[in-house]
């Protein structure tokens, strides 16, 4: 597994995964899944020719990923926003493109915030938080969006339509800044 990691194109990846079965007192024996290969990206040979690199930008999203202007300019807003809120906090997060969305990540590379304007056709603002929103006492800073609760990405997620207000992001910033630590 780890030559194959070592030996592949970059982005594909192998994890090699032991099954152990564990039994404590008399219960019945659980699965325990053990993780004993894992892609080394840092280690990665990439053959010359076989990847493309593209430097994501707004400009990129339009022209690559075909993402309409309108997305886009909400998208532009909401990541000046929050920028403006965490500057203002004297928060060391820094946004950081990514394919169709920018994240808004603190120190060790964790994101706290995501702006995407590409995987839901609709611009959405996500905070990411440790569980549901409801089992945590947190009440929405924007009751006038539509917002989601995404178990699999751990994220609170607002949609905000093109032609919307921006909300005031800097009430998301102090939310979710508890669940980051400023320094890792």
């Amino acid at each position: 597994m780890e030559w194959l990691n070592e030996n592949t194109i970059a982005g594909v990846g192998f994890f090699g995964i032991e099954l152990e079965l564990l039994r404590i007192g008399d219960s019945p024996p659980a699965p325990h899944f053990k993780l004993v290969v894992r892609p080394n990206d840092w280690a990665k040979k990439v053959r010359p020719g076989t990847a493309s690199a593209v430097t994501w930008s707004w400009e990129t999203y339009a022209r690559e990923l075909h993402v309409p202007d309108e997305r886009i300019e909400v998208g532009e807003r909401l990541v000046r926003a929050i920028v403006s809120a965490v500057e203002e906090r004297g928060l060391p997060w820094q946004p950081v493109m990514n394919k169709g969305y920018v994240a808004i990540q603190r120190p060790g590379g964790y994101n706290a915030l995501v702006v995407d304007v590409y995987y839901y056709r609709i611009p959405r603002l996500a905070a990411k938080i440790p569980s549901d929103p409801e089992s945590l006492g947190l009440a929405s800073p924007f009751p006038e969006l539509q917002d989601v609760w995404t178990p699999a990405e751990r994220q609170w997620e607002f949609i905000v339509p093109p032609g919307a207000q921006i909300p005031d992001v800097g009430a998301l910033v102090d939310l979710v800044r508890a669940f980051h630590p400023a320094v890792r």
